[in-house]
């Protein structure tokens, strides 16, 4: 047991000056809240498999879609910005986009010693009602997918 955390620890921690992208691979469950209609409701879920790719030198977190082979930037929308964080430990992406009709609040943060990532998409209306899904999951090391990574954005 102890021998596989060290082992995971030393395949996520990468140094600073990394040039090949890391993925993993993460399992673990959903948690979504909403107040849509009146009262809180919560609902818990297992989420299927999800494959991260943390690409340093280009500056970007991806979600990989494996059925349509493409890379999903986390946390970006069509319009605004978002913050993409490296750390030793830490890799974090967030963006906050507001409207008239609604903001919307997105997070992601994988913990490079523990194996941990947790994604949060967050909906809020000008009236104090909310949507939000949670995902809390546990991930390992896997081989980066063989299609191509899109270039860095701008």
């Amino acid at each position: 047991m102890i021998g596989n955390a060290i082992s995971l620890v030393a395949a996520l921690a990468m140094p600073a000056a990394e040039t090949a992208p890391l993925a993993v691979s993460c399992n673990g469950s959903s948690i979504s809240r909403s107040t849509m209609f009146g009262r809180l409701e919560e609902r818990r879920m297992d989420i299927a498999k999800q494959v991260y790719v943390f690409a340093e030198t280009a500056n970007r977190v991806d979600r990989v879609l494996l059925s349509k082979k493409t890379f999903d930037p986390v946390c970006k929308f069509s319009d605004g910005e978002r913050s993409v964080n490296f750390s030793s430990r830490l890799i974090q992406v967030s963006s906050d986009i507001a409207s008239s009709d609604a903001r919307t609040i997105c997070s992601f943060r994988f913990d490079r010693e523990t194996g941990k990532a947790e994604s949060l998409l967050r909906l809020e209306w000008p009236d104090g009602r909310y949507d939000d899904v949670k995902w809390e999951m546990r991930c390992t090391p896997t081989a980066v997918p063989t299609f191509d990574l899109p270039k860095s954005e701008s």
